[in-house]
């Protein structure tokens, strides 16, 4: 195991081949067929069985600030997010709230909950 490179082979194939597997998708479903196949290919005995599991679909991502210190009338200024998997939907109307500056870990933590 130590000389082959077997696995390495194996996880670029998955990586270069099917790409993002977040669950629920269409590239998990191709790389679980993938890993069964190789499996049996090496002499393992195989058995898929259907589960089921959260599948979530990244949506538009917009943000921006409609008001700050210096801000010139009538502006807005876009800003670049990035959603975490799995988190609730924003309504349609959108929402306005305060942001909060947050520069490390230490002080998320010291924050109140």
């Amino acid at each position: 195991a130590l000389t082959s490179d077997y696995a390495f082979k194996q996880v670029a194939h998955l990586a270069n081949n099917i790409g993002p597997r977040l669950t629920g998708s269409a590239q998990a479903a191709k790389a679980v067929g993938y890993v069964a196949e190789e499996m049996k290919t090496v002499g393992c005995e195989v058995q898929l069985e259907e589960v089921m599991v959260p599948h979530w679909v990244r949506g538009i991502e917009t943000a921006e600030l409609t008001q700050y210190p210096g801000q010139a009338s009538g502006t807005t200024q876009k800003i670049v997010l990035c959603a975490l998997g799995a988190s609730v939907a924003t309504p349609p109307q959108g929402i306005t709230a305060d942001i909060i500056c947050i520069r490390d870990f230490e002080e998320l933590k010291s924050m109140p909950r």
